[in-house]
């Protein structure tokens, strides 16, 4: 994740929609939280303009993007430390990716329909899947008025590689609300169906349960509760269907922190992250775990 002395950056992508305007609540509320400045990234469309003018289409851009961020700052009650902006031609998915990836964190709204949520390609979609940075996405009816003590829900599944990132994300954000942590890793039990009559289905031996996926999931929370030990943590092993599972940890939850692979493995979010993207009551973040190889690569170090 972004470090260094600088004050951390958290950009938030706005558009004038009231999604928008929620995404960026969100995001002043955390910066507010965390010492951070906001950036607004306003990614003006440029297929309407392709008939005018160069000079024209500049000025019509420029006119389009100082509306939107003059709205919303009129619509910020809370004035963070810096209050930036970034005005660029371009798709908004490409957009908020390209101009994101030095920001500690990236904000987007979601749309509030049943069917634009789930359209491949949509905006919340795309920067889940595609962004380096972890990807906070605000449900449209989110108002910010959970108790003081609402948890931080972290969603893990002990059988996947990249979740480490996901609860270094989640204990920090815990942190900063002087909130607990509840990790849940929910899953329907696997049975194989036996080949030979007779024979009785069984249990899928490469899937954990019960004390032995309880006593692995606080194995994955061992680090975190030593780096953060002030943090009151929960574990729980639900064996049930992870969507509903999660969906009901979320109505009372402050944030749901879920992980992912980095760079990703498919070009749409697994089948629970989607889910939740558009069920949650609460707002969701993504976060992106590199691979060892890609680890190594960056570090430009040799593979073990």
């Amino acid at each position: 994740m972004p470090g260094g002395t600088s004050t951390p950056v958290i950009a938030v992508g706005v558009d004038g929609s009231e999604n928008a305007r929620r995404a960026l609540d969100w995001a002043v509320e955390e910066a507010s939280r965390r010492g951070a400045s906001v950036r607004m990234i306003h990614a003006a469309a440029v297929g309407a303009r392709q008939r005018r003018s160069p000079e024209a289409a500049m000025l019509a851009m420029y006119h389009e993007g100082r509306v939107i961020f003059d709205d919303a700052r009129a619509h910020v009650s809370a004035t963070p430390p810096r209050l930036g902006t970034a005005l660029v031609a371009g798709a908004p998915s490409r957009v908020l990716v390209d101009h994101a990836r030095r920001a500690r964190m990236l904000v987007v709204g979601r749309s509030g329909g049943r069917i634009t949520s789930y359209v491949l390609g949509s905006t919340a979609l795309h920067v889940a899947v595609h962004s380096d940075v972890p990807v906070v996405v605000v449900p449209p009816d989110w108002s910010g008025d959970r108790p003081t003590d609402a948890p931080v829900v972290a969603g893990i599944d002990i059988e996947a590689d990249y979740h480490d990132r996901a609860l270094e994300f989640a204990f920090e954000a815990a942190r900063e609300r002087s909130a607990p942590i509840l990790a849940v890793y929910a899953a329907s039990p696997h049975f194989w169906r036996p080949t030979e009559p007779g024979a009785r289905p069984a249990r899928d031996p490469g899937r954990r349960s019960g004390a032995e996926a309880e006593e692995a999931l606080w194995s994955a929370l061992a680090p975190w509760r030593d780096k953060y030990p002030t943090t009151p943590t929960k574990a729980v092993v639900e064996e049930s269907d992870p969507v509903p599972a999660l969906s009901r940890h979320a109505r009372g939850a402050a944030l749901v922190v879920l992980g992912r692979p980095h760079p990703p493995r498919r070009s749409v979010p697994g089948t629970v992250t989607r889910a939740l993207l558009h069920r949650a009551s609460c707002p969701v973040a993504v976060v992106p775990d590199p691979s060892p190889l890609a680890s190594a690569l960056a570090a430009n170090e040799p593979m073990p």
